[in-house]
């Protein structure tokens, strides 16, 4: 694992990236994609409502890990972007939860956020995370494949 960087920051200095924000911020248009997979015709008023605030923890939760790691305390920058992954995967479930749509397809649609996630947040070597954006993709291709009665 690497260890963490010597910083020269106290909290005080700390501050946002804007450049991630811009980076980030845009691809959550994509969850609107999510949100009409989910909607069912005749779903009680709270469904639509607990899928949205699902997703709002999602989006903030994402934003924030690329903007504001540094305020999840962690002794490595792996470990920091191994609780991030954490935090995300909390919203999904939410949403796995009550979704009329198999849970699979649920996890396939929020794969592009895990994976960008581990490909671009965090300085870690390069090569530690593309085999972690491999390893979350293959794993949810996987389940996703196994879920609709593909034999692999």
């Amino acid at each position: 694992m690497t260890p963490l960087k010597p910083r020269n920051k106290t909290p005080e200095n700390r501050a946002i990236d804007w450049i991630s924000l811009g980076f980030s911020a845009p691809w959550l248009v994509y969850l609107g994609y999510i949100y009409d997979g989910l909607l069912e015709p005749n779903a009680p008023v709270w469904k639509p409502v607990y899928v949205i605030i699902c997703l709002v923890i999602f989006s903030i939760t994402d934003v924030a890990a690329y903007t504001v790691p540094w305020i999840l305390p962690a002794s490595s920058y792996f470990r920091r972007l191994l609780l991030w992954t954490v935090l995300l995967l909390v919203p999904v479930c939410g949403v796995m939860l009550i979704a009329a749509i198999p849970p699979a397809d649920v996890l396939i649609g929020f794969t592009i956020y895990f994976v960008a996630l581990w490909t671009f947040a965090e300085d870690i070597p390069y090569s530690t995370r593309i085999r972690g954006a491999f390893v979350i993709a293959a794993v949810s291709w996987i389940i996703y494949m196994f879920s609709d009665g593909f034999p692999i």
